[in-house]
Order: C-alpha cells, then sequence, then structure tokens
C-alpha cells in the first residue's frame, strides 16, 4: 500500500509544472482547436503520403471513387483512439493503486477534475470522465480518513505534556461554534414543531414560542391547567387580558427602542455625513486654491513670453527697418556715382559712412582730382608742422585722449562729461574705450544701438572708436534702474553695482553680435594688433 499522512488532507506538495505538448494542452496553454487543428494537419499529411506511394505503386491502397454514397455525404470517421484505458468498476480501498494515486496527487495539487481527467489519458492510465474523477477522490478521501483514524486510535494513545491545556483550548473554541448553531436548530425544531401541531389541528393555534413555552411548563409542572378544567374562569380571563396587555406593552417599548435605535442611527449617519461634506468642501477650496495659482502662474508666464515675443519682434523689425535703410542709401549712392559720372565724366568720391543728406557727403564730389589733390597736400604739409600726441603715438594727431588711472572717473565731473558727451554728440576716445567690448561691433550693428538707446545718428566725421566711446559716456550718465531695464533686454536681474552693471551691458551687446556669436572677444590678440589705427580711422573691427 502506498504510504500515505496527514499532510494528504492538510497540505501537499506543490502544483507540478505542465511540460511537453499535453501537459500545455490540459493545462490551458494550447487550445483545443488549436490542438484538433494539428492532428487534422497530421491526418491530412498522411492522406498525401497515401496519393503519392498510389501513384508511384509502391503502396496498392486506393483513394474510393466517389465522396457520397447514395447522394448522402459521407462522414468521415478517425481512426484515431482516444486514449488511456476504458473505464471500469474498481473498489476503493485504502490498498489504492497507482491510478488512484495519480488521482491523489493531482488532487493534493489542487488541479481541477477536468485536468486530472485530460492527463489519465494523456499518461495511458484509466479513461475517467471529470464527474468520476471528483466522485472517486471524495470517496477516496473518506476512506483514507477512515484508516487514518484507526491507525492513530491504534498508535497514539498515550498523551503528553501540555496536550490537555491544549484540548481544553479546543473544546472551547468549538464549544462555542456548536452552541450557536444549537440555537439555531432549536429555533428550528420548535418552528417545526408549532408546523407538526398545526397539522394536527387543521389549523394553526400557537406560535413557536407557545409551544416551547408550555411544552416546559409541562415538564417543570409551571404549566396552567387547561381551560376546561379551571375553576376560576374569570381569573383565567383577567390572566389573558393581563397576559395580552403586557404583550402590547413589550410591543410598544420594542417598537419605541427600535425607533430610538433608529434615530441614533440616523443622526450618526447625519453627523457622518456632513464630516465628510465638511472635508470635500476643505477639498474643493483647497483644489481651488490651488488651481488660481497655477492659473496666475501660466497667465504670468504667458506674459512674460507674449512680453517677450513682443520684444523680439520689435528688435527685429528695427533691424529689418535699419538694413532697407542702408540698402537704400548704398543705393542711392550708387545712382549719384552714376549720373556725376554721366554729367562730368569724372568719378566722384562720397565718403562711405555719410548719410545721404548730409551735406559734407558731397563736399569733395565739387571738386575734380586735380583740386582734390592739392587740397589733400596742403593738409598734409599742415600736419607735419604740428607736433603729435605724445601719448598714444597709434592714435590720430587730430585726437587727444586723457589719461586715466582709474576704470571709474569719480564725483560729479564724471558724470558732467559724459552728459555732456551724450548731448552734444562727442565723445573722448581713450585707451580703455578702445578696448570696450563693443569695439567688435560692426558700424550698422553700432547704428542700431545708437537708435535703440535715442542717441544722436552717426555722423560722417564720426569714427568707429568715437562711436563706441560714445556709447560708453552713455552708458556711465545713466543711473542704475535705467542700467537695469536695459538689462532686463538680455533677462539680467540687474543687480549689482552701477560699474559691474555697465560692464555687463557691454558683454551682452557684444556677445550678440554677429561677431561675438562666432566667438571674438575684444581680447583676443588678432584683433586687438589692427583694431586701434582702423577704429580711429573710421574702418570696421577686421576691416
Amino acid at each position: 500500500m502506498v504510504g500515505f499522512t496527514g499532510e494528504m488532507f492538510f497540505g501537499g506538495t506543490d502544483a507540478l509544472e505542465p511540460v511537453g505538448r499535453d501537459d500545455l494542452f490540459l493545462a490551458g496553454g494550447m487550445s483545443s482547436i488549436a490542438f484538433s487543428d494539428a492532428d487534422d494537419d497530421d491526418d491530412a499529411d498522411g492522406e498525401d503520403d497515401d496519393d503519392e506511394m498510389t501513384e508511384t505503386g509502391d503502396c496498392s491502397r486506393k483513394r474510393a471513387a466517389s465522396s457520397t454514397i447514395d447522394g448522402q455525404p459521407k462522414t468521415k470517421r478517425s481512426g484515431r483512439s482516444q486514449g488511456g484505458l476504458a473505464a471500469i468498476s474498481r473498489p476503493v480501498t485504502a490498498d489504492y493503486g497507482s491510478d488512484d494515486g495519480r488521482i491523489i496527487g493531482l488532487k493534493q495539487q489542487g488541479y481541477s477534475d477536468d485536468y486530472v481527467a485530460q492527463k489519465l489519458i494523456a499518461e495511458g492510465r484509466m479513461r475517467y470522465v471529470p464527474k468520476t474523477v471528483g466522485s472517486r477522490w471524495l470517496r477516496l478521501r473518506k476512506v483514507l480518513e477512515r484508516a487514518e483514524d484507526e491507525r492513530l486510535d491504534d498508535e497514539m494513545t498515550d498523551w503528553h505534556v501540555g496536550e490537555d491545556d491544549e484540548l481544553d483550548k479546543a473544546y472551547e473554541a468549538v464549544d462555542e461554534k456548536i452552541k450557536v448553531e444549537i440555537k439555531k436548530l432549536q429555533k428550528k425544531m420548535w418552528r417545526e414543531v408549532a408546523i407538526n401541531l398545526a397539522e394536527r389541528f387543521n389549523k394553526k393555534k400557537y406560535t413557536a414560542r407557545a409551544c416551547k413555552e408550555r411544552f416546559e411548563g409541562v415538564r417543570d409542572g409551571t404549566a396552567l391547567k387547561p381551560l376546561e378544567l379551571d375553576s376560576d374562569q374569570e381569573g383565567r380571563k383577567r390572566l389573558r387580558e393581563t397576559r395580552i396587555e403586557e404583550a402590547k406593552k413589550r410591543r410598544a417599548e420594542r417598537a419605541a427602542e427600535a425607533q430610538r435605535l433608529d434615530e441614533e442611527r440616523k443622526r450618526l449617519r447625519e453627523e457622518k455625513q456632513a464630516e465628510a461634506n465638511a472635508k470635500e468642501m476643505e477639498r474643493l477650496v483647497k483644489t481651488s486654491q490651488k488651481e488660481q495659482v497655477k492659473e496666475e502662474e501660466r497667465r504670468v508666464k504667458l506674459e512674460k513670453k507674449e512680453e517677450k515675443d513682443r520684444q523680439r519682434d520689435a528688435r527685429k523689425a528695427v533691424a529689418q527697418q535699419w538694413r532697407l535703410e542702408e540698402e537704400w542709401r548704398k543705393e542711392l549712392r550708387k545712382k549719384q556715382e552714376e549720373l556725376y559720372t554721366q554729367l562730368t565724366g569724372k568719378r566722384m568720391k562720397i565718403d562711405p559712412d555719410a548719410t545721404p543728406d548730409d551735406d559734407s557727403a558731397l563736399g569733395a564730389s565739387d571738386m575734380d582730382v586735380d583740386d582734390h589733390d592739392e587740397t589733400r597736400s596742403i593738409d598734409e604739409e599742415e600736419g607735419s608742422n604740428s607736433s603729435p600726441n605724445p601719448t598714444n603715438p597709434l592714435i590720430s594727431e587730430t585726437i587727444t585722449i586723457p589719461t586715466r588711472t582709474s576704470p571709474r572717473t569719480t564725483g560729479r565731473k564724471a558724470s558732467k562729461l559724459a552728459k555732456a558727451a551724450v548731448t552734444e554728440g562727442k565723445a573722448l576716445v581713450t585707451d580703455e574705450t578702445l578696448l570696450n567690448a563693443r569695439s567688435i561691433l560692426t558700424t550698422a550693428e553700432l547704428d542700431i544701438l545708437l537708435f535703440e538707446r535715442n542717441l544722436p545718428k552717426r555722423t560722417s566725421a564720426e569714427s568707429h572708436a568715437e562711436i563706441v566711446a560714445r556709447l560708453a559716456s552713455a552708458d556711465e550718465a545713466l543711473d542704475t534702474t535705467e542700467l537695469s531695464e536695459l538689462l532686463t533686454k538680455y533677462f539680467d536681474k540687474g543687480k549689482g553695482s552701477k560699474l559691474a552693471k555697465i560692464l555687463r551691458l557691454q558683454d551682452h551687446d557684444a556677445a550678440s553680435s554677429k561677431a561675438g556669436l562666432e566667438g571674438l572677444r575684444v581680447g583676443d590678440v588678432g584683433f586687438k594688433e589692427g583694431y586701434v589705427v582702423e577704429g580711429l580711422e573710421g574702418g570696421e573691427p577686421g576691416g
């Protein structure tokens, strides 16, 4: 006999993993349709092989000439066996065989009856239907439990230390459950007694409660005499009326108590609902406040974006307008040169930095080439008689450069000089202004800055270095608030001293220029070597 223990009923081994085609099919990994399709494919392949064998003469088997018999379609019968052994009647005993042992093992692992039945067939065992598997498993359990109880009664007869206490605890736990069940059964019993008594009387006269009280009173000897045998009929009548009044009173008290409990439950429910409503209202208020804050943040963010877009569009519009004006000036100069050449037959000389409406732009064009050369020679002679500026030999003789020992001019004197330079359109070129960060800007870019800052336009006689110096003087003439407003164009918070703001503004202007975007800086050696003279002579950086 295969050994068995309590684990058979109170927990067994882990469930087996389905392996192979049959296991996958039984566990649900393969559908029955796919399984049947595979069988049909196998049959079809077999028929194809038969056809080939018939055509080659290797086999004498022939296919039927017609697929119908007497006009009725011929049904195809599969010769495939269902598998397993035919089910026979076998007794259920504790000395079970291998088939019953397989059923016990699979059911202990939690498999369904359908799976167990298919598994037995796949393994070539007894061919049971699922219902038979379930009923056989129940009978096997009962037989094995009875055998296990008999073995325990024979072997486990001696009790050990501490087991009596556990027995008492187990009895108390079960006794509570049994008492509840007993009360339910007693109520059911007296209901059945009342029904049976009504059938005997052919009408219902007494309730289950009355039957129970009368039965217990008769057994205890406390029951009243039958009404017909009692001589005190008036007393029985008063007793009956008193009993009715007491019953009505009890029912009224129960109804009042039920109403009180109902009102109490209703009050608690309303309080709970009010508390929930208050919490929900508080949550909605907080959510609304958060939404308002988020909406305000979105609005501010959108306004900042729109303002940024407006500023960018304004800068683009100004730059575009300035480019158009520059193109118009170039075209006008070209037309003037062509007209002058047609009228005089000579080449017209125009200052490239002069504006079309500047009278000095055509000052040299009224003279012929010889007169212009004469004038230039006279200027050179006058220049040779004058003494050069000993401060910086690289700077033109006509410009005086004062020396500065400090990057900032302290006191009211510097402010007055800066404001005077901005008002008069003149500026002093110094070593510091020559190395200003804006020195890498082109003349057109400097003109745009003058336009944006509402400063006087560049004149024909004003060099590149003088424009940079004029912008630097305009920076010093501004106060810290105005500098902060200019820095906001570059998304600078405008913190720091006035000198720090001026330097950052100049760096921002230089970094946003064409040369700055290409990586050029005023401190580069190649730039410093050629700018000092070129800037003073009116040339652009790198020109």
